[in-house]
This record gives structure tokens, C-alpha cells and sequence, in this order.
């Protein structure tokens, strides 16, 4: 397992290695305001302030990264700052997000990739967690 640590020194989010303070990898995101780790530190995320395209359509504002590179692996349009994370199983096999009503899952490797699986239902928000068996067999 890695430890990490971040600093949000604009205009780069600077990703550190905890146990030696070397520093892992830069990305560079002048208006990122909030940041996420996933569970065990490999995936990190950038939330910004949304802006309109010329095209009037919204920015993608949500970026997840390679903790380890600093390569963006996805990003997404994602309007309110409130639940703006990606949520992950402990395990990091897997992670979802919710727009507008539906939850879209992805295996971390292919997150943004056009392979989600989404599931609608009616619902403000979702939480994900990873649980033991259901059978009562010890």
C-alpha cells in the first residue's frame, strides 16, 4: 500500500510520497478548489468551479488522475460541488458516480470509459461500500 499526501499549490495539486516527502507527481490545475483520494491512494480527483464553452455547454470540471503519473484517466461535466466525488470500493475494483437520478459504475481501470453500467433510480444520493456475505453460514 502507498501513502501519500497532497498540496494544493496553485497552480499544480502536488502529489508526495508520505514516507519519504519526494514528490510523486504534479498536475497541473490552476482552478482546482477540491481534491479526493480513492481508498488506497491510487486514483486522485480535481473538482473546479464549472464554466460554460463558447459552445454554451459546461467544462468537464471533474478529473480523475493517475495518483502515481499525474495522467488524467477521465473527466466529467459535474455541476454542484456538494457529492462532487467519485465513490470507490475499499478495494478500488470499482467506482460510481451519480448524474441526475443515475449511477453509472465503471471498473476503476476503464473509469470514463464509454463501458459503464448505469442504474437509474429515484434517489438524492448513493453510497457505496464494500459488504461481507449475506448467507448465515460461518
Amino acid at each position: 500500500m502507498f501513502f501519500f499526501f497532497f498540496a494544493l499549490s496553485l497552480p499544480s495539486v502536488k502529489i508526495f510520497d508520505a514516507s519519504t516527502n519526494e514528490l510523486v507527481s504534479e498536475i497541473l490545475r490552476p482552478n482546482a478548489i477540491e481534491i479526493g483520494f480513492s481508498p488506497k491512494g491510487t486514483y486522485i480527483s480535481t473538482w473546479e468551479r464549472p464554466s460554460k464553452l463558447e459552445d454554451g455547454s459546461g467544462s468537464k470540471n471533474l478529473t480523475v488522475w493517475d495518483a502515481r503519473t499525474g495522467n488524467e484517466l477521465a473527466s466529467f461535466f459535474q455541476k454542484g460541488q456538494s457529492n462532487w466525488n467519485l465513490q470507490w470500493t475499499d478495494g478500488e475494483e470499482y467506482c460510481a458516480r451519480m448524474v441526475t437520478g443515475v449511477v453509472h459504475f465503471w471498473e476503476s481501470r476503464n473509469v470514463g470509459k464509454g463501458n459503464s453500467s448505469p442504474f437509474s433510480f429515484s434517489s438524492e444520493a448513493f453510497l457505496m461500500f464494500e459488504g461481507g456475505s449475506l448467507n448465515n453460514e460461518s
